[in-house]
């Protein structure tokens, strides 16, 4: 089994009580490009249509129900973390209910089409992505972002400490563990020479 993805950025997270969202399926290698179409399909309609009123009551209750989930903590850990990095506040479980109790149909489509044009695909090499509103890019860039550095908070040792760091650019990020970097960007990425794996093949939305 192999895997598509989709992924949605906000490229102002400062304005959103969201940063990020991955939507992702899992299918045989030879009907990877069927699924990717019809992952696509059903986005299209969500952005026409929003969804139906049964699922947005499936939603809420799923939100519910997760907190009894033995992976809760983890869960709410990693949503607190990412809520840090991006100075952003965290709503409450009730929060989080009371506003998708008020959401409609309307809403949600509203609010995917704000965010598709953030949308980026990663495949498996050879699949094709045929719709005209994805734009194939490598998936590593030798380039080095530029921007806010962070460093570990608790590194192991002073070599860990200096040689490991995230750096938060404009249009990309770098990821710096050990004396080798990688440099990702959602316009301009491209595999690192030497890392000897196959690589995705990214889209992004244009």
């Amino acid at each position: 089994m192999t895997t598509s993805t989709f992924e949605f950025i906000d490229p102002d997270c400062r304005r959103h009580e969201f940063a990020h969202g991955t939507v992702w399926a899992d299918s045989l290698p030879e009907n990877l490009s069927k699924v990717l179409n019809g992952m696509l399909a059903v986005l299209d309609e969500v952005m026409e249509k929003g969804p139906s009123e049964d699922e947005l009551h499936d939603d809420v209750e799923a939100l519910r129900k997760s907190v009894d989930n033995p992976g809760w903590p983890m869960a709410l850990l990693d949503s607190q973390l990412t809520h840090e990095l991006f100075g952003t506040t965290m709503r409450t479980m009730d929060e989080a209910i009371a506003e998708l109790e008020k959401m409609t149909p309307a809403d949600y489509a509203a609010l995917l089409r704000e965010i598709f044009p953030s949308l980026l695909t990663i495949v498996p090499p050879g699949v094709a992505v045929l719709d005209p509103r994805l734009t194939a890019v490598p998936a590593w860039s030798t380039e080095e972002a530029r921007g806010t550095v962070y460093r570990l908070r608790a590194a192991t040792s002073v070599v860990a400490q200096q040689t490991t760091s995230l750096t938060l650019g404009d249009t990309a990020i770098t990821l710096r563990q050990g004396p080798e970097s990688w440099s990702r960007s959602p316009r301009r990425v491209r595999r690192r020479p030497g890392l000897g794996r196959r690589q995705p093949n990214v889209a992004v939305a244009r």
